[in-house]
């Protein structure tokens, strides 16, 4: 016989900061910290990139009166080819981590509210969270709050992304990270492109004036290279441009936004911002001159960047934010952070069919696998 949902929270209306303490706090004191659920990330996503009726913004109270857990979903169908409907973690894009923000006050407790929200709220008969950190802590929670509604749970594609354990200083990691060979190889590339031009890197504090002239050259500088011919590029869509002009303004003002910049000649080679949330920073977008390939400029800047990490005292960890495998910061930053995604039940909707849908899903996984070693190899072949 199937258990009745106990109710542990109610869903508050649609936005960030919807309670006292809202998410503005939570998402830096969370159970697992998650930057992209902060108000100066989500509420400028959500304005500009949101399709209406299709996005949920679930908020719930804990038992204190706090903000319990706040998550952002999207409502779809057919992902299954079924009509059934799913919830699943929304970016918009910016797949960066579907964790999410539960008060660590009562962590099952809230984590279980927030689930039986979510599927009020949407009405899915599964809800699928993608990208998810702190991966024993939070999956432990997870666990035992769909235990306490009843709600079936499965892990899915466990991977590792690239990450910086920033302790001690930042020559002692350069020694210990690299061997003297590949040392001497990005002192060489560095001191090549310098010798093309006058070479100026560039860290911008937040407050300081310039952040609009800042995006402005982001935006060109990516929509430069294949980005911009894939027709992917920020600047190429009008949403991710009002995007990401809002965002960043307002992390700027909160004092959470870096940026950082190399310039050949006054003019920007290689361009990256990021979020500082707590004591982890997150690299969130890079952009460089492709026509400089030869030189590195992303690895150089990422090496900068790497520096004033180090340098930066509140800062302890540092996420990429990269695809697992990245070709580039996979061989500079070593440490690396768990994520996994995460398949649950509606208890009240599809309980039966659960095994069915997680078949289903891994069978969808392993398809889109086989299609891209497919089309890896056909273009391997054209080359």
């Amino acid at each position: 016989m199937q258990m009745p949902i106990p109710k542990f929270a109610n869903a508050q209306p649609l936005g960030p900061e919807a309670v006292p303490g809202g998410t503005g706090w939570l998402a830096s004191h969370a159970l697992e910290p998650n930057f992209t659920l902060s108000p100066e990330w989500i509420g400028p996503m959500l304005a500009a990139c949101a399709r209406p009726g299709q996005v949920e913004a679930v908020q719930t109270l804990a038992a204190n009166g706090q903000c319990g857990g706040y998550a952002v979903v999207e409502r779809k169908r057919w992902r299954w080819g079924l009509p059934l409907v799913h919830a699943e973690s929304w970016f918009g894009d910016f797949p960066i981590s579907g964790t999410p923000l539960i008060n660590a006050d009562d962590p099952a407790g809230n984590c279980a509210g927030l689930i039986e929200a979510i599927f009020d709220r949407t009405g899915a008969d599964a809800l699928l969270l993608s990208h998810v950190t702190g991966h024993h802590v939070v999956s432990s929670v997870l666990v035992d709050g769909c235990a306490a509604i009843g709600a079936p749970i499965r892990f899915m594609n466990d991977r590792k992304r690239a990450a910086l354990r920033c302790n001690g200083d930042f020559e002692a990691w350069f020694d210990e990270t690299f061997p003297r060979k590949r040392r001497k190889e990005l002192r060489r590339l560095k001191s090549r492109l310098a010798e093309t031009g006058e070479l100026a890197v560039g860290v911008r504090a937040a407050g300081e004036p310039g952040l609009s002239q800042w995006i402005d050259s982001f935006i060109a500088l990516e929509q430069a290279g294949w980005k911009g011919e894939a027709g992917t590029a920020i600047g190429q869509s009008d949403a991710l441009t009002r995007f990401v002009r809002a965002s960043l303004a307002e992390l700027d003002a909160a004092g959470k936004l870096m940026t950082w910049s190399m310039a050949l000649d006054g003019k920007p080679v290689a361009m990256m911002f990021g979020v500082r949330n707590g004591a982890t920073a997150s690299i969130v977008k890079m952009a460089h001159d492709e026509s400089l390939n030869r030189f590195s400029p992303g690895q150089l800047l990422i090496l900068e960047a790497t520096r004033t990490l180090f340098d930066h005292d509140e800062i302890m960890f540092a996420d990429s934010c990269a695809a697992p495998g990245h070709p580039m910061i996979d061989h500079l930053w070593k440490d690396r952070l768990e994520v996994r995604d995460v398949l649950i039940g509606n208890p009240h909707k599809a309980f039966a069919m659960f095994p069915f849908i997680h078949a289903l899903e891994r069978a969808r996984r392993s398809t889109f696998q086989h299609l891209k070693a497919l089309r890896h190899i056909l273009q391997k072949g054209k080359r």
